[in-house]
């Protein structure tokens, strides 16, 4: 399987946080796909660590936490510390992963 592209949304829904995941990937053929692995209810508050927790855990239901390439999100701050506690839990599985992210302001 080639790398796997994220792109996360929080929802503000029924007084609830959640986290919807998209993972997206070119097969063998070069045929993109696009599924939802995770819409997950955030179990704490909607800080950095807790999502990147439940991502995480996202990730190895899929057996795919050493596809992941990159995350495509908003520019919220717990987004910055989700992508930088991703990196350091990957690191202790021993999986590298750059969580560096390059912000492209919008453009009129």
């Amino acid at each position: 399987m080639a790398p796997v592209l994220l792109n996360s949304r929080l929802t503000y829904n029924y007084s609830a946080y959640t986290v919807g995941i998209i993972g997206q990937w070119i097969d063998d053929n070069f045929v993109l796909h696009q599924e939802v692995i995770g819409f997950e209810r955030l179990r704490e508050h909607h800080t950095g660590q807790n999502m990147a927790n439940i991502l995480l855990e996202v990730l190895g239901n899929y057996g795919i936490a050493d596809k992941l390439f990159c995350i495509t999100t908003d520019n919220a701050g717990n987004n910055g510390t989700l992508c930088k506690s991703l990196e350091e839990k990957l690191g202790e599985l021993g999986i590298p992963w750059d969580h560096k992210v390059t912000l492209f302001p919008w453009i009129h």
